[in-house]
C-alpha cells in the first residue's frame, strides 16, 4: 500500500482509499449528528496510508487509532466551546466592575449581562461599547480569555484528562501495529531461511559423485 508522507500538506484524494471489502467489514464511524462523515473517512484513508495498512489486522488497529484521534479532535473543540461560553460569563463578570456606578449594583449587573449577550451574539455596536469599556479599564480580550479559563478551570481540567486517556489508548494501538508488522517480518524471515534450507538440502554421496549430477538436475 502507498504512503502518504507525513511531513507534508496531502490532500485526503491522493490517500489510497480504504478497500471497499475491508470499509464494510470495520463497521460504521463514530461520528455525532454534529460532525462530518466525510471527513472521518478522509481521517481513516490518511492514517491507513501512513502506516501502510496491508490486511484486515492493520485496518481493525487502524480504525482503534481513528477513533481515538476522532475523540481527542472532539475533546479538543469541547475545550474552545467551554473557553468560549466561559468568555461571556467572564466578560459579564468585568463588565459589571468596569461600568461606570451611575445606578444601583443590580442595574449594573443587569447592563453588564445584556452587554455581554449582545457582544456574545456578536452585536457591532456592543462589541465596540465592550473594547472601550475594557481599554478604560486597562484591559483586553486576552485577559478576558484568561479570565474565562479561570472560571471553567475544573472543566478543562477534565477535559484534559479525557485527551490524556485517549493519547495513551492511541500510542498504545501504534504499538499494536509495530508488534504486528514485527512479528510478520520474523515469519518472512524464518519463511525465507526455510526456504534456503530445502533449497541446499543435503544430498546423498553417491548422487554428488554422479557423471549425471548436473546442475539442471539438482533437487529443487
Amino acid at each position: 500500500m502507498a504512503h502518504c508522507d507525513s511531513r507534508e500538506l496531502v490532500l485526503a484524494s491522493e490517500c489510497p482509499p480504504v478497500p471497499e471489502d475491508v470499509r464494510a467489514l470495520l463497521g460504521s464511524s463514530l461520528t455525532l449528528g454534529t460532525e462530518n462523515p466525510r471527513r472521518y473517512e478522509d481521517l481513516l484513508s490518511r492514517v491507513g496510508a501512513a502506516v501502510g495498512a496491508d490486511d484486515i489486522i492493520d485496518w481493525v488497529l487502524v480504525k482503534d487509532i481513528v477513533n481515538i484521534i476522532w475523540e481527542i479532535q472532539r475533546f479538543r473543540r469541547a475545550q474552545a466551546s467551554t473557553i468560549k461560553i466561559g468568555c461571556r460569563q467572564a466578560m459579564e463578570e468585568t463588565l459589571a466592575h468596569c461600568l461606570p456606578y451611575e445606578r444601583s449594583w443590580a442595574g449594573i449587573k443587569d447592563e453588564a449581562r445584556l452587554l455581554a449577550q449582545r457582544w456574545f451574539g456578536g452585536d457591532k455596536e456592543a462589541t465596540q461599547k465592550v473594547e472601550s469599556v475594557l481599554a478604560g479599564a486597562g484591559l483586553s480580550m486576552a485577559d478576558i480569555t484568561s479570565q474565562a479559563m479561570t472560571c471553567r478551570a475544573v472543566e478543562l481540567d477534565r477535559i484534559a484528562d479525557q485527551i490524556e486517556r485517549c493519547e495513551t489508548r492511541r500510542e498504545k494501538s501504534l504499538q499494536q501495529i509495530e508488534r504486528h508488522h514485527t512479528g510478520w517480518g520474523k515469519r518472512a524471515r524464518r519463511a525465507a531461511a526455510e526456504a534456503v534450507d530445502a533449497e541446499f538440502r543435503e544430498v546423498p554421496p553417491n548422487a554428488l559423485n554422479s557423471p549425471t549430477n548436473g546442475a539442471s538436475e539438482r533437487p529443487s
